[in-house]
């Protein structure tokens, strides 16, 4: 069965006010105050270690409707070079169909004809064909009715056509495939600069000839082709709606709005954005089939290229039937194949009722964040003086899973495209690129160290050294906190002392009455007079889920010894450690 995920599911609301500048501080101060760095600690791990701020071989997979390359905060690095290194669209919004074009004449011009149209044709293109193939595809603006903006190119019409002429052109030995963007909607390719697929060299395009920045942007387009069947595929990746470039400035944006000191969590990482979510249909809904194919895509790209890939994944639905999903089992079976690939998703915006963790955040190899409102930020976002940091009622709670698995702040001032007019948005949405950009700053400090580092041990290192909120449940809460100083002390003494092997994670079952197969990852009951029987107690089966890559032997040769402790004084334990095969 396919899922639809709805964005609108994971953002509560959006705010259209500009907040001034705390009195007494200096403009850098102040934004910072609208995006908090210090909740976290990141802002502390990276005063002490100024180069462990992303950078190296760390990437954030940006896995939502789209990210900004021209936004200022998103542009470019602070070591220099570009910071969206990947701009594809797999949610099919973009997809151009590309046909075979023969070239005619047609009234003493060359003209390439193809079925669905025509375009002029000029003799001498810059970079020809090797392979005298032309390749002919249209965009109609029409395509983007429904989208937060249908005008493509900001001239005051919604109906004009864009050709697009593709080849393959370059040296015979190693060709690449070269996109011509009719810019203006002239039908007519003359003095039209070619652009390669967005990976080769990060070439972005608008079309009406307006530069990619400013106020009255038209959008900024990437394009790839995808060569994959009989016939190739244009892909055109934009960010028609705001809320993945908002997401990726708070994971890595640096220098957002060109204010110097006003940062996202890992300003040094570089980012990839993986579209999903399709902004002309309602709350640019997905497909379980685009988040997998992206999630494959960030996978197989930490496989190839030896990149530490962290997924921030704002995107998803509310449950009935929570961890059993055909999207969270993808996860946790991507994550078993590839250790060197994290997921931080949000935990969802259908609390406070308890049991209502979304999807795919019930995964159990993923990492769900639920969003937490601090007096600092309530203060000088809302002007609302709270007495203490506090849950936002609408993030979800755990029930038969054991989630969240940690907080972060959940409301930020944070980028967005040019035509966008607000800019402040709250929801675990906000909370999930918090922790991204917290795993980044990890990995590249592990990176920076020669450690050796998988998600599993990230994941614990994160969860259980979080500060827990005093008066908020360990079943709203899951850690508490994320501490980045905490966790890399943590993965600095478990480096010293760990074993060759070690556990991605573990699969818990025990019996819940309520699930739907009558097991479920925690003891949650909510029937009438059910309890635990005297003297048995209440059984959970624990297994050690081990990275997929190991050699058969070693698999079978692992052994761990756990502790196991309780929190409270009324769960007691019939054992105080486990050794697991």
């Amino acid at each position: 069965m396919r899922h639809v995920g709805l964005l609108c599911c994971l953002m509560a609301a959006l705010f259209c006010f500009t907040p001034g500048a705390a009195r007494g501080a200096t403009e850098a101060e102040a934004f910072r105050a609208y995006l908090s760095r210090d909740t976290i600690g990141a802002a502390e791990f990276t005063s002490r270690n100024p180069e462990w701020d992303g950078r190296g071989d760390v990437v954030v997979a940006v896995l939502d409707t789209g990210i900004d390359m021209s936004a200022p905060g998103l542009r470019e690095l602070p070591q220099g070079g570009a910071k969206v290194i990947e701009a594809r669209d797999f949610s099919g919004q973009g997809d151009v169909t590309l046909r075979r074009a023969e070239v005619i004449d047609q009234d003493g011009r060359d003209v390439l004809r193809t079925d669905d149209g025509w375009a002029h044709y000029p003799r001498e293109l810059p970079l020809p064909p090797i392979d005298g193939r032309y390749w002919l595809g249209f965009l109609d603006e029409a395509r983007f009715a429904g989208s937060n903006v249908t005008d493509i190119n900001a001239n005051g019409r919604e109906d004009d056509t864009f050709a697009f002429l593709v080849v393959r052109a370059g040296p015979a030995e190693k060709p690449r495939w070269v996109i011509y963007p009719d810019r203006d909607g002239d039908r007519d390719f003359t003095g039209e600069a070619p652009v390669r697929d967005y990976v080769v060299n990060q070439e972005v395009f608008t079309f009406g000839g307006a530069p990619p920045e400013g106020p009255e942007t038209p959008l900024v387009f990437a394009a790839t082709v995808v060569d994959e069947g009989a016939r190739p595929t244009l892909s055109l990746h934009t960010a028609d709606h705001s809320h993945g470039t908002h997401c990726a400035g708070i994971a890595a944006g640096f220098a957002l709005y060109d204010r110097d000191g006003f940062d996202g969590i890992a300003p040094g990482a570089r980012l990839m954005s993986l579209k999903i979510g399709d902004n002309t249909l309602a709350g640019s809904a997905t497909r379980t089939e685009s988040k997998k194919r992206a999630i494959e895509y960030a996978a197989r790209w930490s496989r190839e290229r030896g990149d530490f890939v962290i997924i921030s994944l704002s995107y998803g639905i509310g449950s009935e039937t929570e961890g059993s999903h055909d999207i969270d089992r993808f996860v946790d079976e991507t994550l078993a194949r590839y250790p060197r690939v994290a997921v931080a998703t949000s935990a969802g915006n259908s609390g406070p009722g308890l049991s209502t963790i979304g999807t795919p955040a019930g995964a159990a190899m993923g990492f769900s964040v639920g969003a937490l409102l601090t007096r600092d930020l309530a203060r000088e976002l809302y002007g609302v003086r709270l007495e203490r940091d506090q849950l936002f009622a609408f993030s979800s709670r755990g029930g038969e899973l054991d989630e969240p698995d940690v907080l972060a702040p959940g409301v930020a001032l944070s980028s967005v495209p040019g035509w966008e007019r607000h800019h402040i948005f709250r929801g675990t949405s906000m909370a999930a690129p918090q922790v991204a950009g917290a795993m980044a700053l990890l990995a590249s400090a592990a990176e920076a160290r020669g450690m050796a580092l998988t998600s599993g041990r990230l994941y614990r290192a994160l969860r259980y050294t979080a500060r827990p909120v005093a008066h908020v449940e360990a079943i709203e809460q899951g850690g508490g906190v994320v501490d980045v100083p905490a966790a890399w002390r943590a993965l600095e003494r478990r480096a010293a002392a760990a074993r060759e092997v070690e556990p991605l994670g573990f699969a818990i079952e025990t019996e819940v009455p309520t699930a739907v197969e009558g097991q479920g990852r925690a003891a949650y009951w909510r029937v009438g007079g059910y309890l635990p029987e005297p003297p048995l107690g209440h059984a959970f089966e624990v297994r050690a889920i081990l990275p997929q890559t190991l050699p058969p032997g070693e698999r079978r040769e692992f052994l761990g010894v756990y502790d196991l402790e309780s929190d409270v004084p009324w769960i007691k334990l019939e054992r105080r450690s486990v050794a697991l095969r």
